[in-house]
């Protein structure tokens, strides 16, 4: 008999080593013990099984699995850590309460997936199978198509807000019959019997059969991130999670792995592309601008002139830049066959406009339009 409470004192009803009931199982001994009465949650419906301790006045022994294989038998598989363990034997039975809740969190988030993928894809993304331990789960579901990363980032963000919103998680047992028209979803092949225990999560947001773990509050569960999704068959796909604290740790190795790839490549993750620097040898398109970039010594006043880099090398006419040797470059209007702008003919005539690009002290910007 299983009870909801997670430590209790029972008695041994059997010990069994090697399928063979024994009168007493000693220290070293990895045997199977059966409980009249029991706390361990036995592994079904996707979720693991309980861990925990098993002492009594001889004896202390490590549950290390817990199955079910017939109907109301329950049996632990245990390894005899000290003294002695016999049938009948007044014991404590203890389930190591961190382990079950944080299975107890995978499997509530199970269920979250499970409607975000409704949501997402459709009514026909039903369950075909699941499994769920403490950190971790994964489901499986019918869709033949692949799915797509947007709605993936969709699921994950469903489930995350559903943990955001604090939704109540209820159990109630009920007729089957009364579960279905409630709209309660069943996995497909699972046999049940006339009574059913039905798992609420947000109310109509979640709504299964379930038998297993789940947390109080939507919010216990803390973050879920999806890590993988993919064919597992014809038809079939698994998609899997990380819940809780394993979640923030996968998360937090991510980021490392940015954070050494930004410093290697002298990046921040934020900032936008920037456009490709132009150097010096760089070619200049049509109808750039034609200010020519000086060498990296002439950049901080190096040169043979200590120029500035947006100057070109004094006494070179046109704006020569270093290293021209003299050579004068024609402007891009000029190399591309375009006629002088107005104020460059007046000034190649003389014409009121002195040297460069503005009038002389004694001129009229308006005489750049003078015949």
């Amino acid at each position: 008999m299983v009870t909801t409470s997670l430590a209790l004192t029972t008695s041994v009803a059997a010990v069994i080593k090697d399928g063979v009931a024994v009168p007493v199982a000693t220290a070293g001994d990895t045997v199977e013990v059966i409980l009249a009465e029991t706390p361990f949650y036995a592994e079904s419906g996707g979720q693991d099984a309980d861990t925990g301790e098993i002492r009594g006045a001889n004896a202390t022994l490590h549950v290390i699995d817990v199955q079910k294989p017939v109907a109301d038998v329950i049996v632990h598989t245990v390894t005899v850590t000290e003294g002695e363990v016999a049938a009948g034997d007044q014991v404590s039975a203890e389930v190591d309460r961190v382990n079950r809740h944080q299975a107890s969190k995978a499997h509530s988030a199970t269920h979250l997936i499970h409607a975000a993928l409704h949501e997402t894809l459709g009514t026909d993304a039903n369950q075909a199978g699941s499994y769920n331990k403490p950190g971790y789960m994964r489901l499986d579901f019918s869709w033949r198509n692949p799915v797509t990363a947007m709605a993936r980032e969709e699921i994950e963000g469903i489930a995350n807000r559903a943990i955001r919103e604090e939704l109540p998680v209820s159990t109630n047992v009920m007729n089957l019959d009364e579960a279905k028209n409630l709209g309660a979803m069943a996995l497909f092949g699972e046999k049940y019997g006339d009574r059913v225990r039905v798992v609420e999560i947000g109310g109509p947001f979640s709504r299964e059969l379930c038998a297993g773990t789940h947390v109080a509050n939507s919010s216990q569960i803390g973050l879920l991130t999806v890590t993988s999704e993919g064919s597992v068959g014809s038809g079939a796909r698994r998609i899997e999670a990380l819940v809780g604290a394993d979640a923030f740790s996968h998360l937090a190795a991510e980021r490392s792995i940015v954070a050494e790839l930004t410093s290697t490549l002298k990046a921040r993750p934020e900032e936008p592309e920037r456009p490709h620097r132009r150097t010096a040898h760089a070619p200049v398109r049509r109808g750039e601008a034609t200010r020519p970039v000086p060498p990296a010594g002439d950049a901080a006043g190096g040169g043979p002139t200590g120029g500035d880099r947006n100057r070109g090398q004094r006494g070179a006419p046109g704006g020569a830049r270093v290293g021209d040797r003299g050579r004068r470059r024609r402007p891009a209007h000029a190399r591309d066959g375009r006629p002088h702008p107005p104020w460059r003919r007046e000034a190649r005539g003389g014409r009121g406009i002195g040297r460069g690009r503005w009038p002389s002290p004694g001129g009229h910007r308006d005489q750049r339009s003078r015949p």
